[in-house]
């Protein structure tokens, strides 16, 4: 039984806890499952909100860190990638 597309975990680090942060991720997240776009490397995502509060930042650049190894899943499914998350003063959103 394969997914039903590529399945990605978000990775951001920050210096200090922000929680504000992690509805933002949430916007992220959805974005395949709301504007039907996929979330890939060099793809970055206008969130329309502050990255986390007091933040000027509303968008965000997705790259493929060195550090996580995509997650090989059994049975034909696609692997789990995970992507960066990192903070970008503006930018378009994902083309489908």
């Amino acid at each position: 039984m394969r997914s039903r597309g590529p399945r990605v975990e978000l990775v951001l680090a920050l210096d200090e806890p922000r929680d504000s942060v992690l509805r933002a991720l949430a916007v992220v997240a959805a974005v395949p499952s709301v504007e039907g776009l996929v979330l890939r490397p060099g793809g970055t995502v206008e969130l329309g909100q502050p990255l986390w509060d007091g933040s000027d930042v509303t968008s965000v650049l997705l790259g493929e860190p060195s550090h996580v190894p995509d997650l090989v899943l059994d049975g034909g499914r696609d692997p789990v990638r995970f992507l960066t998350v990192t903070p970008a003063a503006g930018g378009s959103t994902l083309e489908s």
